[in-house]
């Protein structure tokens, strides 16, 4: 849920972003491949030589620093006092101190995140008494051994604080940290992941968490306080999110998740209850039943219940009325379960606006004969992928079923299935078919060709089906597509061995703005493919055999912004190919075989008023003194 673990820190949203409204942790992410970089006035560097640098601009706002050096090191006041405008800080490696007065002087510091490291505890007054920091994350730091109280007077202004996966085995025992977290009267986001599996937890106090009555965020997952965790909670009446996937009440046997259903604050949103193990020896009684979840009855805020790698933890059938104490649910997540039917019922009266059951083995006839009488009302999304869905013509996908049941469904994924023909989607009449703007995913399937007759079956159910993705796919031959597409993508596939038929299908395309055609072998694209495109905005020929572009190739297609003909035979690239096109923003020609640019394309690209991004590395250039302009 906060998304910490990997440490990954997004610095170029630090300046735009309101720290005080996201309790989740800001996230800095910079490039892998670089040792020293700068994004805006935030510095990453990877693997230095030295553990921290004293060499870069005072001006400096945000440094991301993964050291790997053998030797530890200590972050004194006058490394960090130098960028004095510093408001975020990430220090992954073998930092073994910080002195005393260290982040005195940063005066405008937010975020620190510090992991990895063999710090054993925190200095009294590291952080001096004017501290602005929102955001401490010290996740993964295996020789701290008790959490850092001693900073929390400072912490004026916290916001989010993780303490996850280090060894503070003794924080059940440890009767003041309870009274401790009274002094974080401003902190919403709290997470204690993965701590103290060793720990003896069975006799926590009820009221440990009673000074955090203001928590809206709570993260006990894979930790040691599942023993209490049906109590503890209870004092919590702002909390709205909650992950406690991998703890025993789940792993062991469900059912006892009642209990804790029971005690949660009625203000609870969303609840992560995943489960990463997996449970062969699991009792008949040990799975979730419409009981447990009737004490999920007074959870009237309820509107996110995450299931996810829960095997059979639902038994192998969903039951009729399962869900019907949550009515106000909008995202379920069912995914791996191993759920093989739905019966009739089982998500009648859900006002769903995402229903995910990847990666059960539900199959055609189970799911959409079982499933008939579903009542999902307002379902945006759902998800079967990985459900070995085959769409054999036996069990064809019935529109009217769609239609009915999902009537505001806005993306149906059916994506890593192993589907080989294209669904057969059968009109039930005109007062049932879609109006929608539908989005299909049926990337990673096996299907070889679009016969004319199931795409237009496909047309007449769904008239306004505006994305399409067949990525991945064996395809070979495209007799029809919708014209109501706007977004189409058919990258890697096998469209070059009938590029007559393929090429004449596309050319009616005239709504799209997005086509991906990457990864086919094409050799060659007719001059006026893309004449009809008129509003064509995104294309990617990525990975093909194309060695020329026509010099009208784009002429008609004046609101292209994104243009990738990289990893091609490309020997040159004609500019008058984009007309007066004053719309690109990015061009890829890299990884191609272009040894010279001309005078014409040298002022096109000097002349462009939104060019952002040109890449031309990976080219055959000759650099002779011919070439100096």
């Amino acid at each position: 849920m906060y998304g910490l673990l990997t440490i990954t820190i997004m610095f170029f949203l630090l300046l735009a972003m309101d720290l005080s409204s996201d309790v989740k942790g800001a996230q800095i992410t910079c490039p892998s491949y670089c040792s020293i970089c700068t994004i805006g006035s935030t510095v990453c560097i990877t693997d230095p030589t030295e553990p921290f640098p004293l060499n870069l601009d005072p001006n400096t706002t945000g440094l991301d620093i993964t050291y790997k050096g053998e030797d530890t090191f200590t972050l004194t006041e006058k490394m960090v006092s130098r960028y004095r405008y510093l408001r975020a800080l990430a220090v992954i490696g073998n930092l073994s101190a910080i002195d005393n007065n260290t982040f005195s002087t940063s005066v405008h510091l937010q975020i620190l995140i510090i992991s990895q490291s063999r710090l054993k505890s925190f200095p009294d007054n590291a952080f001096g008494v004017f501290s602005s920091l929102k955001n401490l994350l010290l996740p993964r730091n295996p020789m701290m051994a008790h959490i850092p109280t001693n900073i929390f007077p400072a912490l004026r202004h916290l916001v989010y604080m993780d303490l996850s996966y280090n060894n503070f085995n003794n924080i059940c025992k440890a009767e003041s940290v309870g009274e401790e977290f009274r002094r974080l009267t401003t902190m919403k986001g709290l997470s204690l992941a993965g701590l103290g599996k060793l720990a003896d937890c069975k006799n926590i106090s009820e009221n440990f968490f009673l000074p955090l009555i203001h928590i809206k965020q709570l993260n006990l997952s894979e930790s040691a306080f599942f023993h209490g965790v049906q109590t503890i909670l209870k004092p919590l009446t702002n909390l709205t999110d909650l992950d406690i996937y991998n703890i025993d009440p789940f792993n062991e046997c469900p059912r006892l998740a009642g209990d804790l259903f029971g005690n949660l604050s009625s203000s609870i949103k969303y609840i992560q209850a995943r489960s990463w193990r997996t449970n062969e020896k699991r009792e008949p009684n040990c799975t979730i039943t419409e009981a447990t979840l009737k004490r999920l009855g007074h959870l009237q805020h309820l509107s996110t219940l995450d299931f996810e790698y829960g095997n059979g933890i639902f038994g192998s059938t969903l039951p009729k009325g399962l869900f019907q104490a949550l009515p106000q649910l909008q995202q379920l997540h069912l995914g791996w379960c191993r759920i093989t039917g739905i019966e009739d019922g089982a998500l009648s009266g859900l006002h769903l606006t995402n229903l995910e059951l990847q990666g059960n083995p539900l199959g055609n006839l189970e799911f959409w004969v079982n499933g008939r009488n579903l009542s999902m009302n307002t379902t945006d999304i759902v998800v079967l992928k990985q459900c070995t869905i085959t769409a054999e013509d036996n069990f064809p996908f019935y529109a009217d079923f769609i239609i009915r049941n999902f009537p505001a469904l806005r993306t149906l994924d059916l994506s890593k299935n192993i589907i080989v023909r294209l669904p057969t989607f059968i009109k039930c009449g005109s007062l049932c078919t879609s109006k929608l703007n539908l989005r299909i995913n049926l990337h990673s399937n096996i299907l070889s060709s679009l016969l004319k007759r199931e795409v237009n079956d496909l047309c007449q159910a769904f008239p306004h089906l505006d994305a399409l993705d067949l990525s991945n796919n064996c395809l070979t031959v495209m007799e029809a597509m919708c014209t109501s597409l706007t977004d189409l993508r058919l990258n890697e596939n096998q469209l070059y061995t009938d590029t007559k038929t393929n090429f004449g299908t596309i050319k009616l395309l005239y709504r799209l703005t997005r086509l991906d055609l990457s990864g086919n072998s094409l050799t060659s694209i007719p001059a006026d493919l893309f004449n009809h495109m008129s509003e064509l905005k995104s294309l990617a020929l990525i990975n093909n055999l194309l060695s020329s572009i026509d010099n009208q190739q784009f002429v008609f297609n004046p609101r292209i912004y994104n243009l990738d003909l990289s990893k091609n035979s490309l020997v040159n690239f004609p500019v008058t190919a984009l007309g007066n096109n004053t719309r690109l923003k990015y061009l890829y020609l890299n990884t191609n075989k272009i040894s010279i640019f001309d005078k014409s394309f040298i002022h096109f690209i000097d002349s462009a008023p939104r060019l952002k991004t040109l890449r031309i590395d990976n080219n055959s250039f000759d650099c002779s003194c011919d070439q100096l302009y």
